[in-house]
């Protein structure tokens, strides 16, 4: 019902997850990358975190840990 999934987004709130995309399940979690305040993100089916997105990054631009970590070792 919607009171518990009030209850559920609340619980997810003060553990610092934010929901994103709610109907979908997709969740960011606040971190920093390179001193940039960035946001890693997760969403259902996904074995773990595969990208993130900084703050100041359009909400649909985001980075993968691949070409992050390609960039690193150049």
């Amino acid at each position: 019902d919607k009171y518990r999934l009030q209850e559920l987004m609340e619980e997810l709130l003060e553990l610092g997850v934010q929901p994103q995309e709610p109907v979908k399940g997709i969740v960011s979690f606040p971190t920093q990358v390179n001193d940039e305040i960035s946001f890693l993100i997760w969403k259902p089916g996904d074995p773990s975190v595969t990208c993130y997105e900084q703050l100041e990054q359009d909400l649909n631009s985001k980075t993968s840990f691949e070409s992050f970590c390609e960039q690193s070792d150049n």
